[in-house]
């Protein structure tokens, strides 16, 4: 059963890995809450390798909010040409006039204060505190929020204010500084919205979202693999893990697992063709509808691995394939039961696919699967086909 993290754990495993990961970033080095500021502007609606590009040299032509104040709107448009989202260039110049003229140059010191400015709210007012002052408050995004809503298992129609609730105590008393951007550098490298990187994961023994949806993957040895049957070659692949386990030293094989839990045993086919991936989207009304996944579905008995995928493809696509011996094994635990997924690699032999059960079909290149929704089941396997790089056969 997963153990609920305490405030006092969580904070040691991320300043730990902060210690060990952080990346190295100009507003980082600074406690001038102006160059903050403008850092806080930037990076709304905006990636971190944009802002860079444009950091130092806005503040160069407006070194500090004094100068910033006496401009004209044509030369801050100039600064600020490129980042686009142009309403937050103009709420800056609104905002540094009148904290020169009504607050005599200096920045507010409270989140009440710095709220009360044009084109500041609640997260960068909160985050001008934390990283200019380094007051002990919370501050949330859809970083931060998407690591501490999955490592406590939180859900709710309105998640902002539900983790607020929740985690308001997390924050370490006199290291607010380290914690927010601990959090933040972690939230956009390992604990991503596509794909998380659950097995680099300091906290994943503690994290619900881990243990419930992630748990298990294993890519078997050479001595695993075989020629395809009937004689057709399925696509190599390059750059993809063999025997990853050293990846993952945390996760275990499905022979492992406790023996009281029900297994449901799924084969899984990744066909090739012409460079591209067949997948298809679960119709209305089934389970995770709209989701994208690969063809295949239950083995029968004990049915061969191999044979099960066959049959599944005929009965959904109406094709004949020739099936590899299987590359990936995913265990993805339920709670109450355990999916066992084995991905086999396969070429077409006779016939066009057509989706016989009403779903719809689609080719994409490898690199193209991450722009698609696939139930988390399938991450590992979608991170290690995107990444790959694939030759046809007879190519």
């Amino acid at each position: 059963m997963t153990r609920t993290i305490t405030a006092e754990q969580f904070s040691e495993h991320l300043l730990y890995w902060f210690s060990q990961n952080a990346r190295d970033l100009p507003w980082r080095r600074t406690r001038d809450p102006y160059r903050i500021w403008v850092s806080e502007m930037m990076l709304q609606q905006t990636q971190v390798d944009r802002v860079l590009d444009y950091y130092d040299g806005f503040l160069k032509k407006f070194p500090t909010v004094q100068a910033l104040a006496k401009a004209r709107w044509p030369q801050v448009l100039t600064a600020w040409r490129g980042l686009g989202y142009y309403r937050r260039a103009r709420n800056m110049l609104r905002a540094a006039k009148v904290i020169v003229d009504e607050h005599g140059g200096a920045f507010p010191t409270t989140v009440e204060g710095l709220e009360s400015l044009p084109g500041i709210g609640p997260y960068t007012a909160r985050a001008i505190s934390v990283f200019a002052y380094e007051q002990d408050v919370l501050v949330l995004d859809t970083n931060t929020t998407r690591v501490l809503s999955r490592v406590l298992g939180l859900e709710g129609t309105d998640l902002l204010k539900v983790v607020s609730q929740e985690a308001a105590h997390f924050v370490p008393t006199g290291r607010a500084w380290d914690f927010h951007q601990g959090l933040m550098d972690f939230g956009s490298t390992v604990c991503s919205a596509k794909n998380p990187k659950c097995s680099e994961c300091p906290m994943m023994k503690e994290c619900k979202h881990a243990q419930q949806m992630h748990l298990r993957i294993h890519f078997p040895t050479s001595a695993d693999a075989g020629p395809a049957t009937c004689g057709v070659p399925a696509p190599r692949l390059r750059g993809a893990p063999r025997n990853d386990l050293r990846r993952h030293p945390h996760l275990s094989s499905v022979e492992k697992i406790n023996s009281k839990m029900k297994v449901v045993e799924v084969a899984v086919a990744v066909i090739h063709q012409k460079g591209k991936i067949l997948i298809t989207k679960r119709p209305q009304g089934s389970h995770l509808e709209g989701y994208w996944e690969f063809p295949g579905g239950k083995r029968e008995g004990k049915e061969d691995w191999r044979t099960c995928v066959k049959r599944e493809v005929k009965e959904e696509l109406g094709i004949e394939v020739a099936v590899r011996p299987h590359d990936w094994t995913v265990d993805y635990d339920y709670g109450d039961r355990l999916v066992h997924l084995r991905f086999h690699r396969c070429s077409i032999l006779h016939g066009k696919a057509k989706g016989n059960e009403g779903q719809e079909l689609k080719w994409v290149l490898p690199q193209d699967l991450l722009a698609h929704q696939f139930p988390p089941a399938n991450e590992e396997i979608i991170h290690t086909l995107s990444t790959a790089r694939y030759v046809d056969p007879g190519k």
